[in-house]
């Protein structure tokens, strides 16, 4: 309470009642005067909160008395809400209700507290429980052995929440909460059974009662495998130990025409056939509860025996044999109008063919062999569910094959000049009496062949034959030579012959150099040099590469050699004392004029010197055991790290140890391997005099998988099936093969034969064809003829061809040089140097694709065009374990210049830069160019070029589609062909840089600057905007090729590049392939630069490009300011065009993140990061990693390989080659359609 200067009292009243007796006193000068008075509080009423309550119905119902917290009396009680008949004492508050009952619950009561001055009110729940009662139960049923869940039970009536308890029930039966009952496994003995619940409540409880019954699954007795006669009616009842009915019967497995009554399982078959026999049958009973099966084995036995003879003894390949033969029955009377089969086998293959007996038992058949098909043919007659064990007759069809249908040969004029092609002995038995005529011969020509006087089985032998020619001015030839057996047997080859001007011609003996070589010494070694030609050579330069330790003994510059002469060379090997070890390949030229050789060689540089290893064998045990415990009895095995000779072999002794003594000083890969141990592998160098220390830590396999198989009722079966879809309504032959793809899995380490439907779906003879596989590195194919001659119109062939692990086979005898081989231009390629092997752990693919097919004729205008008809053989096979690289921990130390890998880093200083084709387009090139403008537009570069319709209409819409990408595309490009100098020889030496240093897993500077080289010039020479103009050209070409002609996309072939040929489909797939060459070429620049812009570059920087380069390298070489880092000073100047050049259409972006790669690399190199796998989780990626760099070189110097192996310097050569070839066809072709191919899944439950 307080009270102002104008004496104003001020005051908030509190909850208490009072009185309150209030005094006021008032002053000044003259005096003061009091005054008092009284003040009563009025207080409202509260009341305290009431408890929620239960009651059972029908109880009288009396309230405690609320509670009055505070209110001034007096206080007057009122009921303001609750049920009909409740009431309350107005002086106490008390609720009285004398009829309770449930209806309506929960029942709210609300009452209220009033005085003078205000009211008050209070609220609280009463439930009136009335006693439950169950609704009703039905009867239930469950199988035997199966779960029994009831279902929830329900109140008709009652208060919830109940307490449901089982009262009666089978063993084992329990009940929720909820009143569920559930029984695990119900058990049909003493059904039904009577189950009880009952449901209480505080008013109360009920029960509810209801049966079930527990129906027992079909058990059928077991059937005895059973036999029975052919052709008589079987007939059996299974019969049930248990099961309750209905039940349904089903025959699941039987053979065909068996059937099942549904009802009774009454098992009846009106004719019983041995062919399949013994037939596997099995029943199946099904009721509600399940079901049970019955297999057994129904033997069928044969009734009738057949016989079947020939009269032909020996006549020539394809000629038709009658067969003839008679079904028996085995009382020996004849056996009527029965099924037969008549069986061939010839050279492991087997033909068989399906006869029926007439009305006297009797049948013929005459089979008509494939057109080159020879051999001894044992002959079988046999009941069609019985194999016979031994022939019972045999014929002889002799056939003889060339090896080349035509062969061709450059000859001198009027000197005898003389070859051979293989003849092959198609026939498994001897020959002889064999002639050979020569048809066409030329006038004034005397050419003479002779066969072999006589041939052994299968054996292939050179048909010899020479020529002279005459004084006549004939420049070429063409002659049949035509082999006779005297059976009538024809084998047939065209024999082309060119006539050449005298030229010298060389040949080289060995045609490569191989050899070991002691560091310190000297070693010689002996070429021979041989004219074969008919003019003698000009004097002949001998040019070696340029390395120190190679020299000559004879002189550089050699006299003419004469016709028919030789000459020898002698180099001088002499390694110096500190030549790195291992394989130095390369390769030295004869050149000459008119004539050259090249000699590839390999020389193993080896020491004398020895020294020792301990390899030290650790665990973890060794780090965290009592003892410090080695691993002991571990294998080791040293190798050497370039030959892969095993060089020393032993175990560890108790002490986890081994010393291996006198090791020859080279580079060696270490394998440990212990049991319950992962293996080790690791590199090390042998020094001599000195013992190196291997410490080969070995991880515990402390953890060990099982796989279980659980096996399932039903087994899911799939047949993936390709299927041709064609069109037959042409004019042309339309050849396809069934099957059109097989899995080679299914063979496994064995054999099988597998025969190939040829079918010519066309109206025209398919002319000329051929069978041919493609090699697999673990299957051989062997065919039993691969000559199929003419495939006529509307008809089919079926060709056995043996499959056989290569493990099982027998490899051929080869006769000489290949026929294909020898076929061949002999002039000198510009293959200088030998693909090295890969480095050891180089992994295989995990799955291989053989390509295998039949090449037929089509007659087509006046040229003749080859076909393809692929078929495709996949498998896997286990992927080898992937040891990885074991790669050093650090580079080598600067100042050690004996450690072995500072030592290799300076002799890849020395010959990174050596070897390599190159040189631009040339003549050849831009004479092609001119014979493409003057075909297109008449030698008028402003003639537009004519529209694909105005080409003719081809009768191949693949060659029409395809002549319009090859139009629109390439035209415009042409010229931009003759500005690139992409050398084959640049990615070849690339991958050879980078493979020595992935031999022993080094990335040095050294190493990173002969890569850079060999990118560089790569980059300049096959990259870059111009060049990738023309490249998309390329592949939109190929793209239409894959489009309208080829089943699958480019990823689907693999295997080499198809060689130039007058088909289509193969020139289309040179192009694509050829453009996917020119793709490994970029690969291997963004892999050494990181970024696709260096390829994507605008031509007017190339120049720029140059300079900065220039400027780059300056910047790292190890005398530079900061030595092979390019340090702050140096990275500003590269990014300073007053500076340094710099390519306006790169950006200083592109610059600035090749100067970050180059120096992260060389500081990941300090930590021993040499591969992506050895950055930690969080590290910057964008550095030069040596595997990613590893697999790019690989792939260019691969793709670079296979263009020097097919004669071609650049790859634009080849490119323009394959054009040109495709555009010929496409201008000549007037095919048909072509075939649409589509995949069929099917899928069948067993």
């Amino acid at each position: 309470m307080s009270i102002t200067s104008e004496g104003i009292v001020q005051w908030v009243a509190p909850a208490s009642p009072g009185p309150f007796t209030v005094t006021a006193r008032a002053e000044n000068l003259g005096g003061s005067h009091t005054v008092s008075w009284r003040i009563d509080v009025r207080v409202l009423p509260a009341v305290a909160s009431m408890l929620d309550t239960t009651i059972v119905e029908g109880v009288p119902y009396t309230s405690e008395a609320p509670v009055l917290m505070r209110g001034t009396p007096p206080i007057a009680w009122s009921l303001v809400a609750g049920p009909d008949g409740a009431t309350i004492d107005p002086a106490s508050g008390v609720v009285s209700w004398p009829a309770t009952t449930a209806a309506g619950n929960p029942h709210r009561f609300r009452i209220a507290a009033t005085n003078a001055w205000g009211v008050a009110e209070t609220s609280w729940s009463l439930v009136v429980v009335r006693t439950p009662v169950i609704a009703a139960i039905d009867d239930a049923t469950v199988a035997e052995g199966r779960a029994y869940i009831g279902r929830t039970p329900t109140l008709a009536d009652g208060t919830p929440p109940v307490a449901w308890t089982l009262v009666e029930g089978p063993q084992g039966m329990t009940i929720s909460d909820k009143g569920v009952v559930y029984w695990p496994a119900a058990v049909a003995q003493g059904q039904p059974h009577a189950i009880t619940i009952r449901a209480a409540n505080d008013a109360g409880e009920d029960t509810a009662t209801w049966h079930l019954n527990v129906i027992e699954r079909p058990v059928i007795v077991d059937v005895s495998n059973l036999a029975v006669v052919e052709g008589t009616a079987f007939e059996l009842q299974p019969v049930l130990s248990a099961g309750a009915a209905p039940v349904t019967w089903t025959l699941v497995q039987g053979p065909s025409g068996m059937q099942i009554d549904p009802a009774t399982g009454a098992l009846s078959w009106d004719e019983a056939r041995a062919v399949g026999s013994p037939h596997g049958v099995t029943v199946r009973a099904t009721n509600t509860a399940g079901n049970d099966s019955a297999s057994f084995l129904l033997t069928v036995h044969t009734a009738y025996t057949v016989q079947a003879s020939t009269d032909l003894v020996r006549a020539k390949a394809g000629t038709p044999v009658s067969i003839s033969g008679q079904t028996t029955w085995l009382d020996d009377s004849p056996a009527p109008n029965r099924p037969a089969r008549i069986r061939l086998d010839v050279k492991g293959s087997t033909r068989s063919f399906d006869v029926v007996s007439d009305g006297q038992g009797r049948f013929e058949h005459v089979f008509q062999p494939l057109g080159s098909e020879a051999g001894v043919f044992s002959l079988f007659g046999e009941h069609p569910a019985v194999s016979a064990a031994e022939p019972q007759d045999a014929f002889t069809l002799v056939g003889i094959q060339l090896e080349q249908k035509r062969h061709s040969q450059t000859i001198p004029p009027r000197v005898l000049s003389v070859g051979s092609i293989g003849l092959r002995n198609n026939t498994d038995v001897p020959i002889d009496g064999l002639t050979v005529e020569i048809i066409g011969t030329p006038p004034d020509w005397t050419v003479d062949a002779a066969a072999p006087a006589s041939m052994g089985p299968g054996e292939i032998a050179a048909l010899d034959y020479a020529i002279t020619t005459g004084d006549l001015a004939i420049s070429y030839a063409e002659m049949d030579l035509v082999v006779r057996t005297p059976e009538g047997a024809t084998a047939v080859t065209r024999l082309g012959v060119r006539v050449r001007s005298d030229v010298p011609k060389l040949e080289v003996s060995p045609t490569s150099l191989s050899a070991a070589v002691v560091r310190g010494r000297q070693t010689l070694v002996k070429l021979i040099v041989q004219n074969v030609g008919s003019a003698a050579t000009a004097p002949l330069q001998v040019q070696l590469p340029s390395v120190s330790w190679i020299g000559l003994t004879t002189d550089a510059v050699m006299a003419p050699v004469a016709p028919n002469a030789q000459a020898e060379v002698w180099l001088s090997l002499t390694p110096p004392e500190t030549l790195p070890l291992g394989p130095y390949a390369g390769s030295l030229i004869i050149a000459g004029v008119q004539t050259g050789a090249t000699v590839n060689f390999e020389f193993q540089v080896v020491s004398e010197a020895k020294g020792d290893l301990l390899v030290r064998a650790e665990d973890e045990y060794t780090y965290y055991a009592e003892g410090e415990p080695m691993v002991a009895d571990a294998e080791v095995r040293v190798l050497d790290a370039f030959t892969g000779q095993v060089a020393a072999t032993g175990r560890t002794d108790a002490d986890g140890q081994i010393l291996l003594t006198d090791l020859p000083e080279s580079y060696y890969r270490v394998t440990v391997r212990a049991a319950k141990h992962r293996d080790f592998e690791g590199s090390i160098a042998i020094l001599p005099g000195r013992t190196k220390i291997l410490t080969a830590f070995l991880p515990r396999q402390l953890v060990t998988y099982t796989w279980k198989v659980e096996p399932t009722q039903i087994e899911d079966r799939y047949e993936f099936i390709l299927e041709s879809t064609f069109e037959t309504n042409v004019p042309i032959p339309l050849v396809t093969i069934e099957p059109a793809d097989f899995d080679l899995d299914q063979i496994g380490v064995g054999s099988m034969q597998v025969d190939f439907t040829i079918t010519n779906h066309g109206l025209i003879a398919a002319e000329e064809a051929w069978f041919e596989f493609g090699d697999n590195s673990e299957y051989v194919f062997t065919p039993l003829v691969d000559d199929l001659g003419a495939v006529p119109a509307q008809s089919s062939i079926v060709v056995p061809v043996q499959i056989t692990h290569r493990s099982l086979a027998t490899p051929p005898e080869p006769f000489g040089e290949s026929p294909l081989a020898a076929a061949a231009d002999a002039d000198v390629t510009n293959n200088l140097l030998k693909t090295l092997p890969p480095p050891p752990g180089t992994p295989e693919k995990c799955r291989e694709q053989t390509v295998a097919g039949v090449y037929y004729t089509l007659v087509c205008g006046e040229n003749n065009r080859l076909k393809f008809v692929p078929v495709r053989f996949m498998y896997k096979r286990e992927c080898p374990r992937d040891t990885g690289k074991i790669w050093p921990h650090s580079p080598p130390p600067d100042d050690d210049p004996d450690d072995p890998l500072r030592r290799l880093a300076d002799w890849l200083e020395d010959v990174g830069s050596g070897g390599g084709g190159g040189g631009g387009i040339g003549d050849g090139l831009r004479q092609i160019y001119d014979d493409i403008v003057n075909y297109f537009v008449s030698g008028n570069p402003d003639i537009p070029v004519p529209p694909s319709t105005e080409l003719g209409v081809p009768c191949d819409q693949c060659s029409f589609n395809v002549g319009k990408a090859i139009l629109g595309g390439i035209w415009d490009n042409v010229p931009a062909l003759n500005k690139i100098q992409c050398a084959a020889g640049l990615g070849y030496n690339a991958g050879v840089t980078l493979r020595r240093c992935s031999y022993l897993g080094i990335l040095d500077w050294e190493c990173l600057t002969e890569a850079k080289k060999a990118i560089d010039a790569i980059r300049e020479g096959c990259s870059g905007p111009e060049k990738g103009q023309w490249k998309e050209s390329l592949k939109s070409i190929g793209r239409a090729a894959w489009d309208h002609c080829i089943a699958g996309p480019p990823d689907a072939w693999t295997g080499a590049i198809p060689p130039p040929g007058p088909d289509l489909d193969t020139a289309l797939l040179r192009i694509a392939a050829l453009s996917e060459r020119l793709d490994a070429f970029d690969g291997a620049v963004v892999a050494m630069l990181g970024d696709p812009a260096w390829l994507e570059a605008d031509p007017s920087d190339a120049d720029a490009i140059s300079g900065w380069m220039a400027a780059f390298e300056a910047a790292t070489v190890p005398d530079s300011d900061g030595g092979p880092r390019i340090v702050v000073a140096e990275w500003e100047d590269l990014t300073n065009p007053a500076a340094t050049p710099m390519p306006v259409s790169l950006g200083v972006e592109v610059l600035d993140a090749l100067v970050l790669r180059w120096n992260r690399t060389l500081d990941y190199a300090d930590q021993g990061i040499y591969t992506m796998a050895d950055v930690p989780p969080g590290w910057d990626t964008d550095f030069i990693a040596l595997d990613a760099l590893d697999a790019a070189f690989t792939a260019a110097s691969d793709a670079a390989q296979a263009t020097i192996d097919e004669g071609y310097d650049s790859l634009s050569d080849a490119v323009l080659d394959a054009v040109e070839e495709a555009r010929d066809i496409v201008d000549e072709s007037d095919e048909g359609v072509c075939a649409k191919v589509k995949i069929q899944i099917r899928q069948e439950a067993v």
